[in-house]
């Protein structure tokens, strides 16, 4: 199956962690672990691509990239939609 993703801070190494959540692209403070996951996109071989969740409100999307060789290449932020 896919390689395990990490959310990738603005270092593009650790998270973008803050107390109690993780900032989104609106810098607002998100806790993902919390949110219903609604939607998830794979490509052919079933790795993970995209993930949305929601706080009922409001849905936030993160996208995975992978290289030639399909392994994560970049994890975006969560981006408010």
């Amino acid at each position: 199956m896919g390689t395990p993703v990490t959310p990738v801070g603005a270092d593009g190494r650790s998270p973008a962690l803050v107390a109690s959540g993780i900032v989104d692209s609106t810098g607002a403070v998100i806790n993902p672990d919390s949110y219903a996951t609604t939607a998830i996109t794979r490509d052919a071989n079933g790795n993970l691509l995209t993930q949305t969740i929601s706080d009922g409100t409001n849905s936030w999307v993160q996208t995975i990239t992978r290289d030639g060789d399909g392994y994560v290449a970049t994890v975006s932020k969560w981006v408010r939609q």
